[in-house]
C-alpha cells in the first residue's frame, strides 16, 4: 500500500511538473558585456596571446556542434559565450573533421585551447585544466528488458559498447575487468550496437543519452543505472606553453551561476522551466492525471512483483555464472559458442587466461578452426561440421590451439549443437579444456615405452649374441683339439724324414744309375720334388699348428688373458704371415712401414695378432679394384700409445654404417657368406689388451682403422 501510495505522488507530482514546462525554441546568448577585473599582467599576457584559438568537438549533440557554416552551437558553445563575454576576451574555432582529428591537432599545438573535455592522466600529458565548469552524470544505457544495474561487477562478461577515444575507457577497463569493453567510431553507432543486440550496455552521459534517445528514436532504449564516481566533470584544456591562461578563464568560469547553466542545459534539451504558473492548465493536467495514476497504480503494484522475481532470477543466475567462472579457471577452460559457419558468437572471459585472447579478439572475427594449427584444420574443420550437421553431442575431443603469442596447446573439447525453432542446427556450444600437460606426460611415457622397449631389444640381440659366441667358441675349441692331433703327428714325422733325408738321398743315389727312373720321373729330378715336397709338409702342418693356435685363442675369447712382453711389430709380421697371399691376390698395392725400434709392451700375441688380422682381411673386403692400394703402419702416437694404422681405398662407409660395424652379427658382405663377428670379437679383443679401436671411413674414398694399445708397463 505504501508503495502504491508513493506511486500516487510522483505521478501527481509529475503531472504539475511537466504541465510547468514548455518547450521553447532556442535563443542566440547575447555575447555579454565584460564584468571580469583581470591584472595588468594577465591584460599583457591577453594582449601578446593575440585571439584565443579553440578546438571543438565538432559533432556532440547537445554539448557541440559545428554547423557547415562554421558557426558554434550547443550547451558547451553557450557556456562558453558567457565566460569569455565576461573576460572580454575574443576566440575563434579550428575546425576539424571529428574527435579524433580534434585531439591530434590539439596534441600538434595546432590552436591554445580544447573547449569542453574530461581530464585524465594521459591528456594532462599536454594540458592544463581549468575548474570544472558542467557537470553531467554517466548512465548505463540498456534495452528495455534489461534489468536495473545495481552493480556492475556483476556483470560478468557483459560487452558494453563506447565511442572512440572517450575519456572513461580507460578508467572502465581498470576499474570493471570483468566486462568485455568495445568501441565504435561515432555516437550513434553506439545506440545502434545496443539496440540490435550487439552490446548489452553502453555507458553515456544523462544529457547525451535523454538527447539523443529522444531526437533518434531509440525507443526501447532506456537508462538502467547510474554509475556513481564516474560523473563528467567538463573543464577546459590548456596547453602547457599556455598555462597563464588557466587563472584568467577560471575567473571568467567562476561567475556561472547554477540557474544560467540550468536555463542553457533546458534551452538546449527542449525544455525550459517557466516562471509564471498556468494553474489553469494544472488543473487540467491532474484531472487528466488522475486517471492515468489509477491505471499506473495497479500496472506497478504488477510491475514491482515482476522485477522482484526478475532480480531473485538474475542473482540466482549471477551466482551460478560465477561457479562456473571460478570452476572453469580452476581447471583452466574457456567457454565458447559459434554459429552454423564456426564463427565465433561468444566466449567466456576465461579464453584470455587459456589461450591469451580476449573476447573481444574472436567475438564476431575469428572461425573456431583458424585457432588450430594450419595442418590440423582439415581434420578439425570435418570432425567438427559432422558432429555439428548430424546433432550429435562432442565429447573430450583432443586437438591442438595456437595460442595468441604462437605456443601451440592440447584442449580437449566438448559440446551440444545448438537449434532454432524449428529445429535447424544454429550452431555449436561447448567447453574447451587446456590438457598440455598431460598430453606432455603421455608423450613422455610414450618415448619412455618406446626406449624401454629399444633397451630389452638390445638386450636381448646382445644375449643371443653371447650365445653364438659361447657356441662358436666350444666349436673352435673342439675343433682345434681335434686338430691338433693329427698335424702333431704329421709335423713329428715331417721332423723325422727331414733329418733323415740327406741319409736317403746318399743311399739312393748309390743304388740308381744315371738312366734309372723313380716315380716315373728321373731320379735326380725326383730326389729334388721329394726334398721340396718334405719341406712342404712341414711348412703346411705349422701353418695347421698356427691356425688352431689362433681358434684356441678364439675360444679363450672372454677369459682372463695371460700377459706377456711381445713386440708389435712381430704381431703384425704374424698377422701377414696368415693373409699375405689374399692381399697379394687383391691389390698390386701393399704399402708396410714398421716402427725402427721395436715396440714392446706386456700383452697377448695370439689377441694381437688377431685384431690385425681382422683388419687387414675387412682391408680386403673393402677393395672392388686390384689399383687401390691397402697401407699398414705401426708408431707411437702423440699420447705415447702405441698404435696400428691400416688404410683401404675401398668402397667406405656411411655414418650409419660405421654406428653398427662392432654389433654382433652385423655384415655388409651377407651375401658373400659374412658372419658379421670378426670386427665384434676384435673390438672386444682390443678391449682386453686395454686397447681401442678407432674408425674412420668416407664413402667412395675408402676407410683408416687405428688400433691403439697401452704403452708397454714399467
Amino acid at each position: 500500500m505504501k508503495f502504491f501510495v508513493r506511486v500516487v505522488f510522483w505521478w501527481l507530482l509529475s503531472g504539475v511538473v511537466l504541465v510547468t514546462l514548455v518547450a521553447e525554441q532556442p535563443e542566440q546568448v547575447a555575447h555579454p558585456e565584460p564584468t571580469v577585473l583581470l591584472t595588468k599582467e594577465e591584460r599583457e599576457f591577453l594582449q601578446e596571446l593575440g585571439t584565443v584559438t579553440m578546438l571543438v568537438d565538432p559533432y556532440w549533440l547537445p554539448y557541440e556542434l559545428l554547423t557547415e557554416d562554421s558557426e558554434f552551437i550547443g550547451i558547451a558553445a553557450d557556456l562558453l559565450e558567457l565566460i569569455f563575454g565576461r573576460l572580454g576576451v575574443e576566440y575563434e574555432i579550428v575546425p576539424t573533421a571529428d574527435w579524433a582529428e580534434t585531439l591530434e591537432v590539439s596534441q600538434s599545438g595546432g590552436a591554445h585551447i580544447l573547449a569542453f573535455l574530461n581530464e585524465t592522466p594521459e591528456r594532462q600529458e599536454w594540458l592544463t585544466f581549468t575548474d570544472v565548469y558542467f557537470v553531467d552524470p554517466n548512465v548505463f544505457i540498456t534495452r528495455q528488458e534489461h534489468a536495473f544495474i545495481t552493480d556492475p561487477r556483476a556483470l560478468d562478461g557483459a560487452k558494453l559498447v563506447l565511442p572512440e577515444g572517450t575519456s572513461v575507457e580507460e578508467r572502465l577497463r581498470r576499474d570493471y575487468p570483468n566486462i568485455d569493453i568495445v568501441t565504435v567510431p561515432t555516437e550513434n553507432e553506439v545506440f545502434e550496437w545496443v539496440e540490435q543486440g550487439k552490446a548489452q550496455l553502453t555507458l553515456r552521459s544523462l544529457t547525451v543519452a535523454a538527447w539523443t534517445i529522444r531526437e533518434d528514436g531509440w525507443f526501447n532504449l532506456k537508462v538502467a543505472g547510474e554509475l556513481a564516481g564516474y560523473e563528467n566533470l567538463f573543464r577546459i584544456g590548456v596547453l602547457h606553453e599556455h598555462a597563464p591562461l588557466v587563472e584568467i578563464l577560471n575567473k571568467g568560469i567562476a561567475t556561472l551561476s547554477p540557474v544560467e547553466v540550468q536555463e542553457i542545459v533546458n534551452r538546449h534539451t527542449g525544455l525550459v522551466v517557466k516562471h509564471r504558473v498556468d494553474y489553469g492548465a494544472v488543473v487540467r493536467a491532474v484531472a487528466v492525471m488522475s486517471v492515468l495514476v489509477v491505471l499506473a497504480g495497479g500496472w506497478a503494484l504488477h510491475s514491482r512483483r515482476l522485477n522482484r522475481r526478475l532480480v531473485e532470477q538474475t542473482a540466482l543466475a549471477l551466482e551460478n555464472s560465477r561457479r562456473f567462472e571460478e570452476l572453469s579457471l580452476q581447471s583452466r577452460s574457456f567457454a565458447w559458442e559459434v554459429d552454423a559457419e564456426g564463427l565465433y558468437s561468444y566466449v567466456s572471459d576465461n579464453v584470455k587466461q587459456v589461450g591469451g585472447y580476449r573476447p573481444a579478439d574472436l567475438v564476431g572475427n575469428r572461425f573456431f578452426y583458424e585457432l588450430t594449427p594450419v595442418e590440423d584444420r582439415p581434420e578439425v574443420k570435418s570432425h567438427a561440421f559432422e558432429m555439428m550437421h548430424r546433432q550429435e553431442t562432442m565429447t573430450n575431443y583432443e586437438n591442438r590451439l595456437v595460442r595468441a603469442d604462437g605456443e601451440v596447446i592440447w584442449v580437449e573439447s566438448s559440446g551440444v549443437p545448438v537449434t532454432d525453432s524449428r529445429g535447424r542446427v544454429a550452431g555449436y556450444r561447448g567447453l574447451d579444456k587446456d590438457v598440455t600437460d598431460r598430453k606432455q606426460a603421455e608423450f613422455e611415457l610414450e618415448r619412455y615405452k618406446e626406449a624401454l622397449e629399444q633397451m630389452v631389444s638390445d638386450r636381448t640381440r646382445q644375449l643371443l649374441a653371447a650365445e653364438k659366441l659361447a657356441a662358436i667358441g666350444i666349436l673352435a675349441a673342439g675343433m682345434g683339439h681335434e686338430i691338433n692331433n693329427p698335424v702333431s703327428f704329421i709335423l713329428m714325422n715331417g721332423q723325422i724324414l727331414q733329418e733323415a733325408w740327406p741319409a736317403i738321398a746318399q743311399r739312393l743315389a748309390g743304388h740308381s744309375q744315371g738312366e734309372d727312373s723313380i716315380g716315373g720321373l728321373p731320379a735326380g729330378e725326383f730326389m729334388q720334388r721329394a726334398r721340396q715336397a718334405v719341406d712342404d709338409i712341414l711348412e703346411g702342418g705349422r701353418r695347421i699348428e698356427a691356425i688352431v693356435s689362433n681358434l684356441r685363442v678364439y675360444a679363450m675369447h672372454g677369459e682372463t688373458v695371460e700377459l706377456s712382453e711381445i713386440d708389435l711389430n712381430e704381431a703384425v709380421r704374424g698377422a701377414l704371415y696368415f693373409c699375405q697371399h689374399r692381399i697379394d691376390a687383391v691389390t698390386r698395392q701393399f704399402d708396410l712401414k714398421l716402427h725402427p725400434a721395436p715396440l714392446l709392451f706386456d700383452s697377448s700375441l695370439g689377441h694381437c695378432e688377431h685384431v690385425i688380422l681382422n683388419l687387414l682381411m675387412n682391408a680386403c673386403h673393402a677393395l672392388t679394384d686390384p689399383g687401390q692400394s691397402i697401407s699398414l703402419r705401426t708408431g707411437i702416437g702423440d699420447a705415447g700409445e702405441y698404435y696400428v694404422l691400416v688404410c683401404d681405398e675401398g668402397c667406405g662407409m656411411d655414418e650409419a654404417t660405421l654406428d653398427k660395424i662392432t654389433d654382433p652379427f652385423f655384415t655388409t658382405r651377407r651375401n658373400e657368406g659374412g658372419t658379421g663377428l670378426g670386427l665384434s670379437v676384435a673390438t672386444q679383443m682390443a678391449g682386453e689388451l686395454g686397447g681401442r679401436l678407432q674408425f674412420e671411413s668416407t664413402p667412395g674414398k675408402g676407410t683408416c682403422v687405428w688400433f691403439w694399445l697401452p704403452v708397454r708397463c714399467g
